[in-house]
Formats: structure tokens, sequence, C-alpha cells
């Protein structure tokens, strides 16, 4: 059968000629390793074994599937619904080709390697590619859905504009609608408008220490207050410490800020006092480092003893994971101070965040300050706060639309007193355990 050629329907013998109006029914090659019965070929691929191929279109021919056996197709023949497989080694297999888009083996189908395999995996979907059109609240919607492919539960990988070796974040999509797609940005995840977005396979997996700089271009409002519990000078004190902070960080690494850091206010059954710093800053607020600086006032309730002040503020680390911060404020010589004009020291703040979990922090703030004077007499205005506390994300994950919450426990004091205050031991003061409140809002 190797070195010979049949054509016709299996009815007629070698030699005989089908009928000009008649469409052959088997073909085989001279090789014997080639044969069709209709629309489906079968070819010996030799140790490959055997393909069924869909001819229906000749221009786009289809594997249907394969059969892997034991040695090389030397020989196909059929005969009505069997297909003899003739190996190298003469073992004979018959497939039983009813349905010839899918031979099965008869008899246990000797000399086969294994069973039929099945259809060939389906040529790999073409990867959905997108754009970020909005990020709200910890959301980010995509500008692709149901009519690109998009399903519940697919992920796409997001980049921003330039080129980037690795994703912002890795969402999953959770709602379609024909042209968008929504998912939640992932912890410490980030996006803007206008990212690319890829389909991966990826999952994201976050540093807890380094995690993603929240992307710039948001509005930010941080109000921390801090009310002292507890004792004074007097019977009934009470007091508290207040930071507000006003930004708006720019796409370009910089930003402007105005700020209150802080403002204090004591009370007792003798007197009252308070203590302010505010000022305007402006600075660069990169990925890893920061720093802002600008001009403000101290200003004391009691001893009206104001002053100009600089203001300095420095980040080493990521903003919402590892990081360390030091503010710092100096009074601007106003008048001489043995015969020099110089910068005092004011107060200070400084205070390091240990990310625990994706969106839990731990925190520790250590400030004060107090306005130095070369009267004797005058004890002067200032404030002084130890805390220990958590902050965590109870909205998205550090980007526009995140809302942040700071809680934490320590100790607090606020005085401003005058002269006549010192010397009885008496003014407006207080100290004792303070509550830590804060929110961050970016918008």
């Amino acid at each position: 059968p190797g070195e010979t050629s049949v054509s016709g329907s299996e009815e007629k013998g070698l030699g005989e000629e089908a009928a000009p109006d008649e469409e052959p029914a088997t073909a085989v090659s001279a090789s014997g390793q080639v044969i069709q019965r209709g629309d489906v070929l079968y070819s010996g691929m030799g140790a490959a074994g055997l393909a069924v191929i869909d001819m229906s279109n000749p221009a786009a021919p289809v594997v249907l599937e394969t059969l892997a056996t034991k040695s090389p197709v030397k020989v196909l023949q059929i005969m009505d619904v069997t297909l003899l497989v003739i190996l190298d080694d003469f073992t004979v297999i018959p497939l039983d080709i009813s349905n010839p888009r899918h031979p099965v083996p008869k008899d246990g189908g000797p000399g086969l390697a294994g069973p039929a395999a099945g259809p060939p995996p389906e040529p790999a979907a073409p990867v959905v590619e997108g754009k970020v059109k909005k990020v709200s609240k910890g959301w980010v919607i995509l500008d692709v859905g149901k009519v690109d492919g998009v399903e519940p539960g697919m992920r796409f990988a997001i980049y921003g504009k330039e080129s980037s070796r690795s994703p912002r974040a890795i969402v999953v999509v959770s709602k379609v609608t024909k042209h968008l797609a929504t998912a939640p940005l992932p912890p410490r995840g980030s996006a803007v408008v206008g990212d690319r977005v890829v389909g991966t396979d990826l999952t994201w997996r976050m540093k807890h220490w380094f995690s993603p700089f929240p992307e710039p271009g948001y509005f930010k409002i941080a109000l921390d207050f801090k009310p002292i519990i507890g004792a004074g000078r007097g019977v009934g004190s009470w007091g508290f410490l207040t930071n507000l902070e006003l930004a708006y960080k720019f796409k370009a690494p910089a930003e402007i800020a105005l700020v209150m850091m802080p403002a204090g206010f004591g009370s007792s059954d003798v007197g009252k006092g308070g203590v302010f710093e505010v000022g305007a800053m402006a600075g660069i607020n990169w990925r890893y480092i920061g720093y802002t600086w600008g001009l403000g006032a101290h200003l004391s309730v009691a001893m009206k003893d104001n002053h100009v002040i600089l203001l300095n503020k420095m980040r080493f680390g990521n903003l919402d994971g590892f990081h360390l911060s030091f503010f710092m404020t100096w009074i601007v010589p106003g008048k001489e101070t043995d015969g020099f004009r110089r910068f005092l020291p004011d107060s200070a703040i400084f205070s390091v965040d240990v990310p625990v979990r994706p969106k839990l922090n731990l925190y520790f703030e250590l400030g004060g300050g107090n306005i130095a004077t070369m009267d004797p007499d005058e004890v002067g205005s200032g404030w002084a706060n130890f805390i220990l506390g958590v902050r965590s994300f109870l909205v998205g994950s550090g980007g526009a639309g995140s809302l942040r919450m700071s809680t934490g426990l320590g100790l607090g004091y606020v005085w401003d007193q005058t002269p006549d205050d010192a010397f009885d031991q008496s003014g407006g003061s207080a100290w004792g355990p303070i509550l830590h409140l804060g929110f961050d809002w970016r918008m």
C-alpha cells in the first residue's frame, strides 16, 4: 500500500476509474501518509503521530486534533468507516471514523502512545489594552468594556504614561458595562487619569516598607486634634493642640501649603493662654524625599510677644510607607541679642512611620517649642507632646480620593505665661495625657 496511489470510491477496485460526475471519497498519496475523507484530511506526522485537519476552507486549514503513536506512521488506509494506521513497526491501529472529525480507537488502540488528544488550545486572545478614565475614592474606571472582551475577574496592570518596568497597581475588574470597567485599587496601589492599562495574569505584591508613592495632582486637607486630659496649674485645667494643613501637590514634583503647626490652648481657673504657629510653604515633593520652606508667625495670646518665623519641613522615605519626617521653625532676628542678630530655634516635630500591614502604619511623634528670651522674669509660651499611635486608610490606598485616619495616645503640655504668672506658679497652661485624632483627605 505504501507504494500505491488510489482514487475513487472505496467500493471500486484498484485500477477502476471513478465516474466523471462522482466526487472521490478517499485519496491516498503515493507515500501512503496522507488520506482524505470529505473535507477532513488525515496526515501522518512521522514520529509525532497522526493529525486530523479540517480542509473545508483550503486557504485556511485547521488542525482539529492529534493522535500520538508509539512509532512513526508509515501508511494510512480507509475501509468503510475505519481508518487503518499502519506504523513503522507494522503495528496496525484501527480507528472508527463514523465521525470523520474525531477518530476513535477500536479495541484499545494497540500501538497508541495514549488516548486521542483533545483539540489544540485555542489561539491566545488578543491582550486588552486601554487607559484609566477616572480615579475616585480608591476605585478606577477603565475605558474598556464588554465590547473589548472584558469580563468581571479580569486583571489589569496599570502603568504610568511613561514606559515603566513595574506597574503602579494591578486591579481586578468587579463591574463591566458595554464600554467601561470598574475595579478597586489594591492597598498602596495608585493610578491617575491617562495611565495605560494592560490585561495581565500577574497578581499585586505590595512591599509594605517601600510602597508605591501616591501620585501627585491632588488637594489635601489634614487635620489633627489633640485634647489634653488632666492636670495643669490650677484647678480644672484643660487644653488642646491642633495641626491644620491645606496643600496642593502638583503633577510635577512640587507642592504648596498653608499650615498651622500647631495651635495650642491652655486654661485653668486662674488664667488662659495660647500659642499659634502659622505659615505658608512651598517646595518639592518627590517619591522618596520632600522639602518645603516658608515664612510664618509665632503668636502668643498672653505674652503678646509675637515673632516672624522660618518654617522647614523634610521627609526621607515613602510618604505612606516607611519614612522619617522633621519639621522645624526658627525665629527671624528682629532685635539685637547680646549685640548680635541671630536666628533662634522656635519649635520642632520629629516623627517616624513604620508600615505593619498594607493599609496600617505605626507612628511615633515627638515635638515641642518655646520662645527663647533673654529676660529671666519671662517664662514664655510654647508646647510639647509625645504620641504613639496607628494610621489606617478608611477609603482608598494613598492616591486621590483617599481618606486616612490617625489615632494615638501620649502626653501633652501647652503654656503661655506672663512674668506675674511665673512668680505665683499659675497661668494659662495645661498638661497631662493627650489623645490624638487625625484625618487626611486627598481630593
